[in-house]
This record gives C-alpha cells, structure tokens and sequence, in this order.
C-alpha cells in the first residue's frame, strides 16, 4: 500500500515582529507535487527594517529548488533533514516577499483504478489570511479544514481562510454522470440518489460531481473495513459492486454524508449520530420510494419496533420477506431507564456491539424531529455555527436546545410503546432537490407522490405485524431493569 502524502511545514517569525499573508500555487498529478509558497511580510514596529528570518519545516523527500525575495535569490539558508532556515536579503525595507520553489517526487495515493488522492497540510500564522490556487489534473473533488472556504474551477482547487488548514483532493478520469464519477464498475439510476439526499438535506457540495469507487468485496475490505456496504471518506463515495437491491439506498446513504461533510465542520468530536441519522433516513426514503414504485420486493424496516413482512406473488408462488427491526426496543427502553449515555460519543466504527442499536437510535432522533417538529431541512437551519464544538457533552448540550436528544423517553411503558409505534407509522414525505442549472447555490425542491401498495396492485401486497405489548413483555422489560439496579 502506497504511503500517502502528508506535506507539513511549519513557518515561524524571529528578530523582528511582523504580520504576514500565505500564498500557495502549485500543482499536483499521480507522480509528483510541486508547490511554490509565497510568504509575505510588513513590519509592525520598528520600521523600517533590514532582515527577516523564518524557520521551515520540510516534508520527506522534498528538494528546495529555488528561494528568493524582492531583491533576488536567497542564498544565505541552511537546510537540515527536516527544516529549512532562511534570512532575507539586506536592505531596509516596510515589507518584504519571501518565495520558496520546491518539488516532491511521491506517487499519489490510489483509491482504486484511475482515482487517486493526495493530503496536504497547509500552514500559516494564526489568525492571517491564508490563500492557494493548485492546479490538478482530472481533479474531481476535495475537501479544506473549518474556516475556509474553498471552490472548484475547471481543474484547479482554491481555498482561502485564515491560519492553518488541511486539504485533499481527488482526482482521475472516470465515468460521467449527471452527479457522479464513477470508477469500476459502472451504476444506473444514480440521479435519483443524489436527489432525494438533496431533497432531505438542502445542501450541495462545493464540486461539480461525487467520485464513486465501486469495489469487489477483498479491495473493500482492505481499503476500507469488513462491515459496511459502503462509506463516504473525504469527498469520496466507497461502495461494494455486489449491493444489488441495495445500491440505490447504499448511495442515497453514502451521498448524505457527503453533504454533510461540509456543513457538519463545525463538529470536531468523533460522535456520529445527527450524520448517520439524517443518512439513515434519507436510505430509508429511498426505500421506500423503491417499494411503492414495484421496484423493490421489500420496503422498509421499523426502528426499535416489530418485524414486517412483505408478501410477494410470482409466478412460480408466494413468497413472504421478513425485515427484522432495527434495534431491540427492550433494549431502548433499559437505556434510558437505566441513565446510559454511550450515545453521546457514539461512533459506529468503534463499537460493533452497539452499532446497530446506534444507528436506529440516530434515526429515531431525527424521524422524532420530522414528526414534532419538521424537517431535516428546518433542523439544519436551526444549528448551522461557524465555532468549533470539540466535547462531545458541548454537542449534545447545544443540540438539546433544538431538538429532543432522548426520543419516546417516558416513565409509562405503554407511553414508551405508543410513541415508537407513531414513529414508525408515519407516512414520511419524499422530497426531491435539485441544483439549478445555473447557480449551485440555488436549489429547487419538489414532493414526490407514491402510491400505497398496502391497498394492493401488481400482484404484491405488504403486511405488517405489529402485536401491542403483551404482559409477558412487559414482565421481561421490568425484570431486566430490576436485575439492572442490583448490578
């Protein structure tokens, strides 16, 4: 596995005291990076002044081609393994120019076949203004650190912000579609994903299309991990090329994050759960979609509810499909009587034994909202800050101020059960969007209508068995939570 490129350097003023702006241009391809960093400096006090010297920490095997200022070549610099010091030419002078030329001989990192990506670290002084232009051939999309913003022009990536940031950006020649690129194999119908993750979220990413690196399960699991069918890492969609049925949804899922990437840089905690929430929804819509259109033979799971069972006439003969729930809501309900709170840093790749019933109690959160409150859409606007949340405990605190953190959470078991049966019955609105041919920015939203195929049609009916709780529930429910309270 190829090393990934991470490009540090660490500029630090000395002798005199000045203010600064960073400027980045250079470009990037599969082979090699060259960057030329343009430092520019004013004098506070005292003024004018004759030097200044800074400190430069070099990535490996970077090659300092050329450095200069506005009288000429700098010749008088010393360069050790990791750093370089440099002190300008001699003359008095209000401000100066400070240039470094240097080039990186190291082969991007591969994503799969044709798409590529490379990680920079982009320094700067704190609190200055901090500008690039990279030009990068077949560049698809990519991704800047909070604060900044960045945009995409033909094949060149800008950002600009102030202090220090990360970027990354991917790049290659793949299969064009409307919203996507795709690498491997490629996926129809995809427009449809990308629309009803638009439509949930009411947000567009900063590039022109999503790449997609469809992958056989070994090159999965070994770039990715073993458990998931698909995920969304940096401006990146990962899926499995064996989902079938499931792609769609997979992609819906994967493309959620994607939006999310950018306005969720707020958080800087490892939780997941608003992310995931919104993402399992948006998959649950889709679903849905699928099924009351005879695309699908099975429609949706309930979340800490019953399992459902989906009847199909062949014509070879009948089939029944049971989906299981998503969540056991005896152990919803021992969560919240039981005072836990591991949801609060939840994250679904550090725990396999709480992944499940995290992520129907991410989707709870949000169906909660949808049915009390509105929608995604009007959740977003409600938490959307430009300050970093970095405790998990801050992030929860501030989003229980728009929203019920701990849904159907009430002393009364059969209050419990009535209020997740709601959940789960509630007809959800599908809501496309879509980005105005002209302007990114401007988003056109519209419902889409699907018939009910509980009312029959097309030779398949759904059938859903919800039982109400029975005593012998109830009597296992409070076992368990006295059993709790004795350790």
């Amino acid at each position: 596995m190829r090393r990934i490129l991470i490009l540090t350097i660490f500029v630090a003023l000395f002798m005199v005291s000045a203010s600064a702006e960073i400027q980045y241009q250079g470009t990037m391809d599969e082979s090699e990076v060259g960057m030329n960093t343009s430092i520019q400096l004013e004098c506070d006090d005292p003024c004018p002044v004759s030097r200044w010297s800074l400190t430069w920490n070099l990535p490996e095997k970077a090659q300092i081609i050329e450095i200069k200022d506005s009288l000429g070549e700098i010749e008088d610099y010393q360069r050790t393994s990791k750093s370089v010091s440099i002190t300008t030419n001699s003359e008095k002078r209000y401000n100066e120019t400070v240039q470094i030329w240097m080039k990186i001989d190291e082969p991007a990192q591969e994503i799969h076949d044709d798409l590529y990506y490379r990680k920079m670290s982009i320094p700067s002084f704190s609190g200055e203004k901090t500008t690039g232009e990279i030009k990068v051939e077949d560049l698809v999309s990519g991704k800047v650190g909070f604060g900044f913003g960045s945009s995409f022009v033909n094949d060149e990536f800008r950002f600009s912000g102030e202090g220090p940031t990360n970027i990354r950006v991917n790049f290659g020649d793949g299969v064009e579609k409307r919203y996507y690129q795709f690498f491997g194999e490629e996926r129809e119908n995809s427009t449809e994903a990308y629309e009803i993750a638009v439509g949930t979220t009411g947000l567009v990413q900063e590039f022109e299309r999503f790449p997609v690196a469809v992958m056989n399960n070994r090159s999965y699991n070994e770039k990715v991990n073993r458990w998931s069918s698909g995920q969304y890492i940096s401006g990146t969609v990962y899926l499995r090329d064996d989902l079938e049925k499931d792609y769609l949804p997979v992609l819906t899922h994967e493309t959620v994050h994607g939006l999310n990437d950018r306005f969720f840089r707020w958080d800087q905690t490892d939780s997941t759960y608003i992310d995931e929430g919104v993402a399992e929804h948006a998959e649950y819509l889709m679903k849905k979609k699928l099924f009351r259109k005879n695309r699908a033979k099975t429609g949706t799971k309930e979340i800490f509810g019953e399992s459902k069972k989906y009847k199909v006439e062949e014509e070879d003969g009948t089939y029944v499909y049971t989906l299981e729930s998503q969540g056991d809501r005896d152990r919803l309900w021992n969560y919240y009587r039981q005072d836990k709170e591991f949801m609060k840093n939840w994250d679904p790749r550090e725990d396999a034994d709480t992944r499940e019933f995290g992520y129907a109690y991410s989707e709870l959160l949000i169906k909660y909202y949808i049915v009390n409150n509105g929608t995604v859409r009007d959740l977003y606007s409600n938490i959307a800050v430009d300050q970093k949340i970095e405790s998990p405990q801050q992030k929860w605190d501030f989003l229980s101020s728009h929203m019920v953190m701990e849904p159907c959470n009430f002393d009364s078991r059969n209050r419990f059960d009535n209020c997740l049966d709601e959940i789960n019955d509630h007809d959800y609105e599908i809501v496309t969007g879509k980005p105005d041919t002209s302007s990114r920015s401007s988003l056109g939203f519209e419902e889409i209508k699907v018939p009910n195929r509980t009312r029959g049609g097309s030779g398949i009916r759904e059938t859903v068995e919800r039982t109400q709780v029975t005593f012998r529930q109830f009597l296992k429910g409070f076992v368990d939570y006295l059993l709790s309270l004795t350790g």
